[in-house]
């Protein structure tokens, strides 16, 4: 057992001198925060639940290697929308749904009916594959 260099608490430390908890406060700031050295503001309540998560290092597994983490990002440094368009259109469709959920818990997008959503693109892939088929 050492003490973390940041926090005082004896525990094994995660890395360089960090306990999980802090290791965890750093990795998410890191990855969260935006061009202007800040995390932004709509991210923020995300940025404090990934922190007070009650099993710090499965979230800085989840972190290292969770197809989400990257999708937070790009949505902290602005490269990707804040929006559902944008989720829906990310290559990594689970992952992009995951952090949507997220985000609306938040408050950060506005919830909408995922079942419905789901039946009007099934519906404009068949409309598509009709008038496909008409045209061959």
């Amino acid at each position: 057992m050492h003490a973390c260099t940041v926090c005082g608490h004896e525990d094994k430390l995660y890395e360089r001198g960090l306990c999980a908890r802090c290791a965890l406060a750093r990795r998410t700031a890191e990855l969260m925060t935006g061009p202007d050295g800040k995390i932004p503001a709509a991210l923020v309540g995300v940025h404090d639940t990934i922190v007070a998560s009650a099993t710090p290092r499965k979230a800085l597994n989840w972190l290292r290697g969770g197809v989400g983490a990257p999708i937070l990002a790009e949505l902290a440094g602005g490269t990707m929308d804040v929006s559902h368009d944008a989720l829906d259109a990310h290559p990594r469709p689970r992952a992009a749904n995951y952090i949507r959920q997220m985000l609306v818990a938040h408050g950060v997008l506005g919830p909408r009916d995922e079942p419905l959503v789901t039946l009007e693109r099934q519906n404009a892939a068949t409309v598509a594959a009709i008038i496909l088929s008409r045209i061959c």
